[in-house]
């Protein structure tokens, strides 16, 4: 029952390790696309608030910046963006800003898009999990290997 548990364990976190570096690969691609195919545009700050304390995806201390701009096509698109609050000091609303959106999918922006791909590698809310997660498959292994030899 025990050696069970810990396959199905494995297995789990072998999974949970997975699609982590999936979502990584995922990110990094969406940013990379930015970097080689992004064209500049001139937005304008819409709002600039704090980002809830507890929400899924926000963490305290951080502003929520949006903004919209229009492609040389005429479509408006608008979009939000996380900031930390050392950075949002420097917005205001109404303010006139360079993002970079993909041409292709112009969804697709961001403020810093050359220091993007370095964020979702370091952001502690992938890193530290897909660390943890690395350890216990380390472990698991290590616990099926000394039972066998």
């Amino acid at each position: 029952m025990r050696e069970r548990l810990i396959t199905l364990g494995l297995i789990l976190a072998a999974l949970i390790v997975a699609g982590l570096g999936g979502k990584a690969v995922y990110d990094y691609r969406r940013f990379r696309t930015l970097n080689d195919e992004g064209r500049i545009a001139a937005a304008i700050v819409r709002e600039l608030k704090p980002s809830p304390a507890r929400n899924w995806h926000g963490r305290e201390g951080r502003w929520v910046l949006s903004y919209s701009f229009a492609t040389p096509d005429y479509a408006i698109v608008e979009a939000t963006v996380g900031v930390p609050k050392e950075r949002a000091g420097k917005f205001r609303v109404g303010q006139r800003i360079d993002v970079v959106y993909a041409p292709g999918e112009p969804s697709l922006t961001a403020l810093d898009p050359e220091q993007a791909w370095a964020v979702v590698l370091h952001d502690e809310r992938v890193l530290i999990p897909y660390l943890a997660i690395l350890m216990v498959l380390a472990w698991n292994a290590l616990e099926r290997y000394r039972r066998r030899g």
